[in-house]
């Protein structure tokens, strides 16, 4: 394995087509200290932020290689902080390696970079409506991106069960800490039986320990008028991804 060249670029500047003076690329070599996500061309390939020693076979050969700063794989926002990224470039094939973490103190997401959870609940009257937690950052910070609210289709035996005619409000209430306390709601009916809010990249952040809370509230129900029983059966999803220490 022969090292050919060797580049230097300060954060945030793109290095575009480069080439070795005689032969093909074979491998490429990146330590990245800087807090942005790096995409290397032609192979496709993701360099997380705050890591050394990612290196990658280039197959087929190529005669020129680029490497950008982007944003993660996720939609996360790069920070472009940090130091200068190195590249090497080799005219013989290199193993994959995927590096190790700089020891930076930044965060990184995880792959892969959209994660799902939902909660089937039974949505009722205001006073007795029933909390449920839908994600709970329990092992590391989680970022919110998407709140999806639906009627549960599912057939399950349960009476009441699906209602319909129902109208139904999702409370969602996250505690952030230090006395920070996040709400949202929206509501289902008949003529919109789902709804979904997205959030750009960061707009809920949660901290290691914090949990999504959803309070499903019956405002009319079809059941109650005919039946007496507001109960209905809904879903509660979340979209995110998560986070770890570089």
């Amino acid at each position: 394995m022969a090292l050919r060249r060797t580049i230097q670029t300060p954060v945030g500047t793109d290095v575009v087509s480069a080439a070795i003076q005689a032969g093909q690329i074979e491998g490429i070599r990146i330590d990245n200290p800087s807090g942005s996500w790096l995409l290397v061309s032609g192979i496709d390939q993701y360099v997380p932020p705050y890591r050394s020693g990612w290196q990658y076979p280039v197959s087929p050969s190529q005669s020129s290689i680029s490497v950008r700063f982007v944003d993660s794989p996720s939609g996360s926002l790069s920070v472009q902080v940090g130091g200068a990224v190195t590249i090497y470039l080799y005219d013989d094939a290199i193993a994959f390696d995927a590096g190790q973490p700089t020891g930076a103190g930044g965060r990184v997401t995880t792959i892969p970079p959209s994660q799902t959870v939902y909660a089937a609940m039974m949505a009722n009257l205001p006073n007795v409506a029933v909390t449920t937690t839908v994600l709970s950052a329990s092992t590391g910070p989680a970022i919110v991106r998407k709140l999806t609210g639906t009627y549960n289709l599912e057939d399950n035996g349960i009476t009441p069960g699906y209602d319909p005619r129902a109208i139904v409000a999702f409370w969602w209430e996250a505690n952030l800490g230090g006395g920070s306390l996040w709400l949202w709601q929206f509501a289902i009916s008949p003529e919109s039986p789902a709804w979904s809010d997205q959030f750009s990249d960061g707009a809920l952040f949660l901290p290691t320990g914090a949990d999504l809370n959803c309070t499903p509230v019956v405002q009319l129900s079809g059941q109650e008028l005919v039946l007496g029983l507001p109960i209905t059966g809904v879903i509660g999803q979340v979209e995110y991804y998560s986070e770890v220490d570089a």
